[in-house]
Order: structure tokens, then sequence, then C-alpha cells
């Protein structure tokens, strides 16, 4: 397959490919990786929660990662002591852009700054 993108988080790999698929790979030690399950990944793994929707940007930060499709709803996962998810603690990936539409992200360790238009979003 031919790679779109690539996004790296402390512990982590997000791999985007040209036909929207997603894979990830490393330590999922805080659920980062989003398979549901805290196992390393040696090798490029898809994320099946997302199989069959179109991403076309990713981010990674220390211990989390987010994806946005191609009808921009913005997906995160991973690690949230300090809230920097915008969502609740429950595990496993979440669609939070119930409200917004996005259409790109930068995540760094304890926060993001998410674009919708022309404007920032913190």
């Amino acid at each position: 397959f031919k790679v779109s993108q690539v996004a790296c988080g402390f512990e982590h790999i997000v791999i985007l490919i040209e036909t929207g698929c997603l894979y990830t790979c490393g330590s999922s030690s805080r659920g980062q990786l989003g398979h549901g399950e805290l196992n390393e990944e040696d090798h490029p793994r898809l994320l099946k929660y997302l199989d069959g929707i179109r991403v076309i940007n990713i981010s990674a930060g220390g211990w989390h990662s987010s994806a946005i499709t191609e009808c921009n709803d913005l997906y995160m996962w991973g690690w949230n002591h300090s809230g920097q998810l915008g969502i609740s603690n429950s595990p496993g990936i979440k669609c939070i852009s119930d409200e917004f539409s996005f259409s790109q992200i930068l995540i760094d360790k304890n926060f993001n700054c998410k674009r919708k238009n022309n404007s920032f979003l913190f």
C-alpha cells in the first residue's frame, strides 16, 4: 500500500494510506493504538473501528491519536489524563464532531488544536 501521511506519538505511530484506511503500531499502553487492547503491535495493524470510513487527516500526541474523515468527523482515542481528548474518560474511539466539522487537528502531549474552516478552536 502507498502511505499518504504518518503521525508519531511518544511510543506509537499512526499511518494513513492513500485509500483512506488507517493503521497503527507501537505501544498501546494507554489505548493510543485504538484496537481496544493494551498490547504492543510490532507491525502496522488495520484500525478496524474505522474500517470502511475514509480518513483524510491524522495526528498523534504523547499517548493519544486522532483521525478526521472525509465527512469532517473527528475521532479521538487514547490517554485522556488532562482532558485533551475533549471527551469523557471512557476507553475506546469516540467521535466528537456532533456539533462541529473539522478539517485539521494538531496534537501535542496534553492539548489539541482543532481547525474548523479558517478558525482555530482550542
